[in-house]
């Protein structure tokens, strides 16, 4: 799926999916996922837990990825959503600026 046209990457992690950084990523992902009989839902069982979880550090990095798959660099964002977060949560504070 190609996340910069179909939705923000944040919602990557929210629906818990694997961000892929090209469509021949996606679909080997998808395969794999396939002949192993596991279901694209969570929770995934492990090895495939890690490796969705791991795909989220792109999340942040704007110039990841292929150009076709995640579109031009222009049009790609940071988003996040989450319901709340309160003080005793923040373990530390830093400052971050998209590349």
């Amino acid at each position: 799926m190609d996340y910069s046209r179909h939705g923000s990457l944040g919602t990557v992690a929210v629906q818990r999916c694997a961000l892929s950084l090209n469509e021949q990523e996606d679909e080997a992902f998808a395969r794999e996922l396939e002949r192993t009989g596991v279901e694209q839902r969570w929770p995934y069982s492990e090895p495939f837990h890690l490796r969705v979880v791991s795909s989220w550090q792109y999340i942040f990095d704007l110039e990841a990825g292929d150009v076709e798959w995640r579109g031009p660099l222009s049009e790609r964002s940071i988003q996040a959503t989450f319901w709340e977060l309160t003080i005793p949560q923040i373990q530390r504070v830093d400052i971050f600026s998209a590349r």
